[in-house]
């Protein structure tokens, strides 16, 4: 069992720490507490607790022993862990802790207490890692999600950030959109958002809630929008028909030959596919829609840095990869030809009319990919 550690700082944010000790760095855990009291440090002291699993060693770090005592006190309650108890931690003065682990009430003070201290961490490590400098400004807003595939992916915040909570997150329950605790996972972001939102918007003497009342008139979709989302439907439901057959067809490529790369090249084709078959819908009707709002104020400047035309070069670039992927499917599997064909005439279409809309789309800059 490890009593404390001393060494050199490395690395910080609202959720953990990286001490270098004996040319070895640790991961340890901490609450804001802790965290507040080594933000201007660069050597220091931690007390530990060590948590051991079958699949890790987790240390748990704390700025003295009181509040290591209390940590264990939580811990000892049931039903309560100890990353719940390190955001209780993180929100809450002694007295309050110790009345949790006391009275009949504690299960339902411990869950009000836990949700706003998931709040108040998912805040200020949004906020820590914002004012870090090391990312791109706005460099999330005109990629294609596919995180896992971005090259710049060290340079987004976002990235960061989601990463920072599913280090936090070890139920992984919270990651599946089937449960609850995803979606309440899911509130909580809109949650801070809003909260951001009114802390920017009152610096600038606004009050969102005495706005004036503005008529919003719901625009028709148009043609391209009705395409793309036609398209988006009948992609999902012929991936999901064809799955068998796609996986077969992906073994049968295994096994001729004397190279792995076929299949690899027809298994990354079917991926892409499926990545963009929902996402050209969405970046059209973005488009559309920040279109629709720049007409509809005409005093506003709109050039080459206009959103719409982001969301509009986005969705041409995922046409074009769709597109490619398509066709080296349509190589390998010919049988299909009706199916490739028709889904290529979709998407030579909606690029067609989107380039109608938007001439100028691919001249846009995106942050972090164009220079």
């Amino acid at each position: 069992m490890y009593e404390f550690i001393r060494g050199t700082i490395v690395e910080r944010n609202p959720a953990h720490i990286v001490i270098e000790a004996g040319s070895i760095g640790y991961f340890i855990n901490i609450s804001l507490n802790t965290y507040s009291k080594f933000n201007q440090k660069t050597e220091g002291l931690l007390y530990l607790h060590q948590a051991v699993r079958e699949d890790a060693h987790v240390f748990y770090g704390f700025a003295d022993k009181s509040e290591r005592e209390l940590f264990r006190n939580l811990i000892s309650v049931n039903g309560v862990g100890a990353n719940t108890a390190i955001m209780m931690l993180s929100s809450l003065n002694p007295d309050e802790i110790a009345a949790a682990v006391t009275t009949e009430k504690r299960k339902q003070f411990i869950l009000i207490k836990i949700m706003q201290s998931k709040k108040e961490r998912f805040k200020n490590t949004l906020l820590d890692l914002a004012q870090s400098g090391k990312f791109i400004p706005g460099i999330y807003n005109y990629c294609d999600r596919w995180c896992e595939r971005c090259t710049m992916s060290s340079k987004c915040l976002n990235y960061a950030h989601e990463q920072a909570m599913k280090e936090e997150a070890t139920d992984p329950e919270s990651n599946d959109i089937s449960n609850e605790k995803f979606w309440e996972s899911l509130s909580l972001s809109f949650q801070v958002t809003f909260e951001l939102l009114e802390e920017d918007a009152k610096r600038f003497g606004i009050d969102l809630n005495n706005l004036p009342e503005v008529e919003i008139k719901k625009p028709e979709k148009r043609p391209v929008e009705i395409l793309s989302k036609k398209y988006s439907t009948q992609m999902l439901k012929w991936l999901q028909a064809n799955n068998e057959k796609l996986k077969e067809k992906a073994e049968q490529l295994l096994l001729i030959g004397n190279s792995e790369e076929p299949a690899l090249k027809f298994a990354d084709a079917w991926e892409v596919v499926q990545w963009y078959s929902v996402f050209i819908s969405a970046k059209v009707h973005r488009s559309h829609f920040d279109l629709d709002e720049r007409l509809a104020e005409p005093e506003d400047e709109y050039d080459l840095m206009s959103d719409n035309l982001g969301s509009a070069k986005i969705a041409l670039i995922a046409i074009d990869r769709s597109v490619a992927a398509l066709s080296a499917m349509y190589s390998v599997m010919p049988e299909n030809e009706d199916d490739y064909l028709k889904f290529l005439s979709h998407l030579s279409q909606i690029k067609k009319l989107m380039l109608e809309t938007f001439p100028d789309a691919m001249n846009f800059k995106r942050p972090g990919f164009d220079s």
